[in-house]
C-alpha cells in the first residue's frame, strides 16, 4: 500500500472531518512507508488525538496502533515529538500502554510457535518476523513518558516493560518459556541480524524479574552468559546485564537450585565481569571505562549477590579467563578489584549515589582486603562511607 501513503499523510495533516481523520489513523498501520517521508506532522495529530480520547474508547487503539506503526517505520519523526510528555503520563494513557505491551508480547507468543512447528521454509521466515515484528512494537511502548524508536538506548536503561492480565494478574514465569527458548535459539546458532533480535528479547525478559521456571533457569543463564560475550555489540551486552539485574534476587539463590550447575554460575560470575568493565572490539562502538548507568546496574547486582557466602567467594575469585582471548580488554582480576577501581572511576561524580554501596560491598565481600587508595581515591572513598551511613540511617 505504498501508493496509499500519499493520500493518508494528506488526511492526517490537513482534513477536519474526523471521520476521516479516524480513516486514515486506522490504514497507517496497513501501509508500508519510504524512508523518505516526513510523518512528524502526521505524528502530532495522531498524538493529539490520542490524548483527548477517554480510557475505553475504541480510537485509543486505533491511534495508538498508528503512531506505533509510524515509530518502527523508516520515514522522519521530529525527535521533539518522542520525548516525554506530562500528558502522556496520566493514568489512563499509562493503563493503554501495558495494554499494548501485553497484545503485543502475546501476540510474538502466537507468531513464536507457529514458527517452530511451521512444516516449511517460506513459512518459518514469515513467522520468525512475525515475532520480530511483535517484540519491536513491544519495545515501542517501553518508556512511561512517551512512546519511543526500539534502538532507543534509553530503553536499555530507563525502559519498563512489565505488564499484567486483564484481569490484572501478574504473568507467570511459564509464560515467559518461549522467549528463553527463543533467545536460546538465536544466540546458539547466530544469523543475521540476530544480535537486534537477541537485545529485543533481553529487553522483554527483564520484565520477568527472575530466572524462569526450574526447566528454564540453566538455559537462561547460559544465554545470557552467550550474550555478554565480547564478541557481541554493546546493546546486546547492556540488555543482558539489564536482564540480570531484573532477575538478582533470583540470581542471589541460585547456588540452592539443584538445576543448575555450580560451574555454569561460575561462568555467568566471569561473563558479568567482562561486561563491568571497558573493552574495546574493532568490529563495535567501544565501551567507555565509567558508564553512569551500566555500573549502577552491576553495583545493585552485586549488591544482591552479596547476601550469599558462596556468591562472596566467587565475587573475590580472580578470574583467570574471562573470555579476553582478543587481547582488547581491559580488565580487573575480579569484581573487588571492579568494585575498589570504581571507587576512583566515580570520584568525578559526587552525585552518582549508586556508590553508596561500594563501601558496603567491599567490607561485606573482603573485610581483610589490603586497599590502600590514592590521596583523591582515599578523598572519594571516605565520601562515599559517609554517603552509605546517611543512606542506612
Amino acid at each position: 500500500m505504498l501508493s496509499k501513503s500519499p493520500a493518508i499523510l494528506w488526511m492526517l495533516e490537513t482534513s477536519i472531518d474526523p471521520e476521516f481523520v479516524e480513516t486514515a489513523a486506522a490504514m497507517v498501520p496497513l501501509t508500508q512507508w519510504s524512508p523518505k517521508t516526513d510523518a512528524s506532522a502526521m505524528y502530532a495529530r495522531l498524538r493529539d488525538n490520542l490524548l483527548v480520547c477517554r480510557e475505553g474508547d475504541e480510537h485509543f487503539l486505533t491511534y495508538g496502533n498508528a503512531m506505533v506503526h509510524l515509530c518502527m517505520q523508516p520515514v522522519q519523526i521530529d525527535s521533539k515529538l518522542l520525548k516525554g510528555s506530562e500528558r502522556l503520563c496520566i493514568p489512563e494513557i499509562l493503563h493503554v500502554k501495558r495494554h499494548f505491551i501485553r497484545n503485543a508480547f502475546l501476540a510474538g507468543r502466537d507468531a513464536y510457535h507457529q514458527y517452530v512447528h511451521a512444516p516449511g521454509v517460506d513459512g518459518r521466515k514469515k513467522y520468525r518476523a512475525d515475532t520480530r515484528t511483535a517484540l519491536r512494537k513491544l519495545l515501542v511502548h517501553g518508556l512511561e513518558e512517551s512512546l519511543v524508536l526500539p534502538d532507543d538506548e534509553r530503553l536499555v536503561w530507563y525502559g519498563d516493560l512489565r505488564w499484567c492480565h486483564s484481569d490484572g494478574r501478574k504473568p507467570g514465569h511459564e509464560e515467559f518459556d518461549w522467549l528463553i527458548d527463543y533467545l536460546e535459539n538465536i544466540t546458539q546458532f547466530k544469523m543475521t541480524g540476530d544480535d537486534e533480535i537477541a537485545g529485543d528479547v533481553l529487553l522483554a525478559l527483564s520484565a520477568m524479574q527472575a530466572l524462569g521456571t526450574p526447566t528454564k533457569r540453566p538455559s537462561y543463564i547460559q544465554s545470557l552468559i552467550r550474550c555478554m560475550n565480547t564478541t557481541r555489540p554493546p546493546r546486546v551486552r547492556h540488555t543482558a546485564l539489564k536482564a540480570a539485574y531484573a532477575a538478582r534476587r533470583d540470581l542471589a539463590r541460585a547456588t540452592d537450585y539443584p538445576e543448575i550447575d555450580k560451574k555454569l554460575l561460575e561462568t555467568f560470575s566471569h561473563a558479568l565481569l567482562t561486561v563491568a568493565c571497558s573493552y574495546h572490539d574493532q568490529n563495535h562502538t567501544p565501551d567507555v571505562v565509567f558508564h553512569e548507568d551500566r555500573d549502577d546496574y552491576y553495583i545493585c547486582l552485586v549488591f544482591a549477590l552479596i547476601r550469599d557466602k558462596k556468591w562472596r567467594r566467587r565475587l573475590i575469585r580472580r578470574c583467570h579467563n574471562p573470555g579476553c582471548q582478543n587481547g582488547h580488554l581491559h580488565l580487573q582480576k575480579s569484581h573487588l578489584e571492579r568494585c575498589i577501581s570504581l571507587v576512583g572511576e566515580a570520584r568525578d561524580d559526587d552525585f552518582w549515589y549508586p556508590g553508596c554501596y561500594l563501601p558496603i560491598i567491599i567490607v561485606h565481600i573482603s573485610p581483610n582486603f589490603p586497599f590502600r587508595p590514592d590521596q583523591l581515591v582515599e578523598e572519594k572513598w571516605q565520601l562515599l562511607i559517609e554517603y552509605a551511613w546517611n543512606y542506612a540511617r
